[in-house]
């Protein structure tokens, strides 16, 4: 059995490939952003998130609730982004600035 300390480092690694692929999806997600507004297209698709949601859900065996969490989340963050970067305020943009404001008093 492997140590604590072990397992935190593979956790470690892990978290850095996750915030790797999250900024990538993020960058992909503001470019999708810029052609919904040239095209003069919303930024909510629902029938495109629940494709994804049923895809993750079939793949994830006994996670999927946590899978299924883990992208629904994806996602607010992503809109949360594209209307920020509209001006459009939303309540998880709402959210991710009063978290950041609290952040910043903490350190």
């Amino acid at each position: 059995m492997k140590d604590i300390a072990e397992l935190r480092k593979g956790i470690d690694e892990i978290d850095n490939e996750i915030l790797k692929l999250f900024l990538k999806r993020m960058e992909i997600s503001e470019e999708v952003a810029e052609y919904k507004n040239a095209n003069s297209l919303p930024i909510l698709n629902k029938a495109r998130e629940r494709e994804v949601l049923a895809d993750v859900m079939q793949k994830a065996g006994d996670k999927d609730i946590y899978a299924y969490q883990l992208f629904e989340t994806l996602f607010e963050l992503s809109k949360a982004r594209q209307s920020e970067m509209y001006l459009k305020p939303t309540p998880v943009r709402d959210k991710v600035h009063k978290a950041i404001a609290a952040a910043e008093d903490v350190f």
